[in-house]
C-alpha cells in the first residue's frame, strides 16, 4: 500500500524521537551508575584510610576488643559496614557480624591487594551477610609492615535504591522529551506536506482544464521555488495549449482546402486524420479513429495503403469508379506515421491516352505511305540518272528515318501503355548477345572499330521478356557503333545481387555533362546535325529507359568529353 508523503515525514521524525528517547535514557542511566559506584568506591577508600589510624594504636596494643567496639560504634555512625583482618585472613573487628562466626578472608580479592599496599575494590555478595556490597580495603601499616587491613563496604541495595530514583527521574523526563518530540514531528511534517498537498490539488485542478489555478506560497524555500515552477509551467502549458490549438484549427481549415485526398496512418492502421476528399473519394463515414481497414471501402485504396504500411509500395495509380488516382505516401519525421495522398488524374489520364491514341494511330496511318514511298523510290531509282539519281537517294534515306522514327513512336507509345505487358521468363545473356554481336560485326569492321563481349561467368538467366531487352541492346550497341569513329566498342555484363547488370561502353567522343540529365528524355539529341546524318530520332534511349523501368531495374550514363561513354542498366536475375 503507498504512504502519504505527511506518514513518510513523520515516520522519519518520529523513528529518530524514540530512538533518542530509547537510548538516552539507557546512556544516561549508564553513565550515572558508574558515577554513583566510582564515587561510592571513593568514598568508601577515603573513609577506610581516614580509620587506618583510628585502628593502628589498637592493632600495636592488640586491643582487639576496644578494636571491635569502635568498629562497631563507627559504622553505625557512618551506616558502613567496617571490618579489620589481619594477615592471616582472620577477622579481627567487625560492625555488622561476630568474628568468631566469620570465614577466613585472606582470599578476598580487595584483601590481598590492600595487603600488597595499595587499596582494593570489589563488587560481590557477601558470604556472612548474603547481600550485594561494594568493598573498599586498605593498608595499615606499622612501620614498615602491612600486619592488618582495614575494609569498608556498603549494601548495594542502598546504591541501587539512590539509582532507581535518578533512573525514574530520567524515564520521566525522556518521557516528556518524547511526547513534546512528536508534537514537532507532527507539526513539521504538516508544514512539509500542506503545500504539497496544496500544489497536487493545482495539478489535479489544471488535469481537470483549469489553467487559471496556481501554487500560493508556502514559506518554505524550496517548496516556494517548486511552486514558482509549477505557476510558470501552467502558464507556458496555456499557452502551449493555445498555440496547439489555433495550429490544429489551421491544419484542418487547410486539409478541409485541399482538393486531394488526404489521410494520416499509423503504422498499426489506425486513422489519425483525413480531409472531406478522402473521405468521399474511400470512406462511407468519418475515418478518424478507425482502422484503415474497416473505414476505406475502396478496395483498390485500401490495397494500395496496406502495401505502402507493409513498405512495398510508395506510389501507384489506380481507378475508383470512373475516375482514375494518382496515389503517393511519405513517412511524417521520425514517427510511425504515413501521409497518404490520392491526387486526381483523370483529365491528365485521358490527354495522355489521347496523345498515346493518336501517336499509334498515326504512326500505323503513315507505314502504309511510307512503305509504298520508299517501294516506288527505289524503282525510279534503279533507271535514274544525274541529277535524278541523287533526288532519289535523299528521298530514300529520308523516307527509311521516317519509317524508323515511326517505328519508335509507335514502340514508345507500347512502352507507356498502363496496360503494357512484359512476356517475363528466363532470358540467357550470353545467348542474346552472341546472336547480336555478329548484326554490328560488319558495321563495326567498316568504321575499324573493335567489337568485344566482356562476360563475367557464370550468369544466372536474367528476368526479362527477350525481345524487349534484345531492344535494349541493339539500341546501345548501334548508339556507340552509331557516335564512335575510332577504338573499340565493349559489351560487359556481371551479377550485382539481384540484379544482372550490363554495360555498353565506347571510346566516342563523350557526353558533356550538361547534356547527361537530359540523354533519356525523347526527342533530344546531343548534336542535331550529327543526327540527321546518321539518321537518329531521338527516341532510342528513351525507350530503353521505359523498358528497362517495367523491368524494375535502372539506367544511367556515365561520360565525360574526350574519354568516351558508358550506357548501363540493371535487370533483375530470374529466381527459380
Amino acid at each position: 500500500m503507498r504512504r502519504g508523503i505527511f506518514f513518510r515525514t513523520f515516520r522519519g521524525y518520529a523513528i529518530v524521537v524514540l530512538l533518542l528517547s530509547a537510548l538516552t535514557p539507557l546512556l544516561l542511566f549508564r553513565t550515572v551508575r558508574s558515577r554513583f559506584t566510582g564515587s561510592a568506591y571513593s568514598q568508601l577508600s577515603r573513609t577506610a584510610y581516614a580509620l587506618e589510624a583510628a585502628f593502628q594504636p589498637l592493632l600495636v596494643d592488640s586491643a582487639f576488643g576496644r578494636m571491635a567496639e569502635m568498629a562497631s560504634r563507627l559504622g553505625g555512625l557512618m551506616d558502613m559496614r567496617i571490618t579489620v583482618i589481619d594477615r592471616e585472613g582472620l577477622v579481627l573487628a567487625d560492625s555488622r557480624a561476630e568474628p568468631d562466626t566469620m570465614e577466613n578472608h585472606r582470599t578476598r580479592v580487595e584483601v590481598i591487594r590492600a595487603f600488597r599496599g595499595e587499596p582494593g575494590i570489589d563488587f560481590r555478595r557477601s558470604a556472612t551477610l548474603g547481600r550485594d556490597m561494594l568493598y573498599a580495603a586498605v593498608p595499615i601499616r606499622v612501620g614498615d609492615s602491612i600486619p592488618a587491613v582495614v575494609r569498608t563496604s556498603l549494601f548495594f541495595a542502598d546504591l541501587r535504591e539512590t539509582m532507581q530514583d535518578v533512573g525514574l527521574n530520567i524515564l520521566a523526563i525522556a518521557g516528556s522529551v518524547l511526547v513534546a518530540g512528536l508534537l514537532v514531528a507532527w507539526v513539521l511534517s504538516g508544514n512539509i506536506t500542506r503545500p504539497i498537498r496544496r500544489m497536487a490539488e493545482v495539478a489535479r485542478r489544471v488535469r481537470e482544464g483549469d489553467f487559471g489555478a496556481r501554487a500560493a506560497p508556502s514559506g518554505i524555500r524550496e517548496l516556494d521555488g517548486l511552486s514558482t515552477s509549477l505557476n510558470d509551467m501552467i502558464a507556458r502549458t496555456h499557452e502551449l495549449i493555445g498555440d496547439l490549438t489555433a495550429e490544429k484549427d489551421r491544419s484542418r481549415a487547410v486539409l478541409s482546402s485541399i482538393a486531394e485526398g488526404l489521410v494520416v496512418v499509423r503504422r498499426s492502421g489506425l486513422v489519425m486524420e483525413a480531409n472531406e476528399a478522402f473521405t468521399e473519394l474511400a470512406c462511407a463515414g468519418d475515418p478518424v479513429g478507425r482502422d484503415y481497414r474497416q473505414a476505406v471501402s475502396e478496395a483498390e485504396v485500401q490495397d494500395f495503403m496496406g502495401a505502402a504500411l507493409e513498405g512495398r509500395r510508395e506510389s501507384g495509380r489506380m481507378e475508383v469508379g470512373p475516375r482514375c488516382w494518382a496515389a503517393s505516401c511519405a513517412p511524417v519525421g521520425d514517427t510511425d506515421q504515413l501521409v497518404f495522398t490520392f491526387r486526381d488524374v483523370t483529365e491528365m489520364a485521358n490527354l495522355a491516352r489521347i496523345k498515346r491514341d493518336f501517336a499509334v494511330n498515326v504512326s500505323h496511318e503513315l507505314r502504309t505511305p511510307l512503305t509504298a514511298i520508299k517501294g516506288f523510290a527505289e524503282t525510279l531509282l534503279e533507271h535514274a540518272k544525274g541529277d535524278d539519281r541523287r533526288y532519289l537517294s535523299t528521298i530514300l534515306r529520308n523516307t527509311d528515318r521516317l519509317i524508323n522514327l515511326v517505328k519508335d513512336v509507335q514502340t514508345l507509345s507500347e512502352m507507356e501503355d498502363t496496360a503494357a505487358r512484359l512476356e517475363v521468363g528466363p532470358v540467357s545473356v550470353p545467348k542474346l548477345l552472341e546472336s547480336l554481336v555478329p548484326i554490328f560485326t560488319e558495321r563495326a569492321r567498316e568504321k575499324g572499330l573493335a567489337l568485344r563481349m566482356e562476360l563475367r561467368r557464370p550468369l544466372p538467366p536474367a528476368k526479362a521478356d527477350a525481345f524487349r531487352l534484345e531492344q535494349v541492346y541493339i539500341n546501345l550497341i548501334d548508339n556507340a557503333i552509331k557516335y564512335t569513329e575510332s577504338g573499340s566498342v565493349t559489351v560487359r555484363c556481371q551479377r550485382r545481387g539481384d540484379f544482372l547488370v550490363s554495360a555498353v561502353a565506347d571510346t566516342g567522343p563523350g557526353i558533356a555533362p550538361e547534356h547527361q540529365s537530359r540523354l533519356f528524355e525523347r526527342f533530344y539529341v546531343v548534336d542535331r546535325a550529327r543526327s540527321r546524318r546518321t539518321g537518329g530520332t531521338g527516341l532510342g534511349l528513351a525507350i530503353v529507359k521505359h523498358i528497362v523501368t517495367l523491368h524494375g531495374g535502372w539506367v544511367k550514363v556515365g561520360s565525360s568529353p574526350g574519354a568516351g561513354s558508358i550506357f548501363s542498366f540493371a535487370v533483375p536475375v530470374w529466381k527459380e
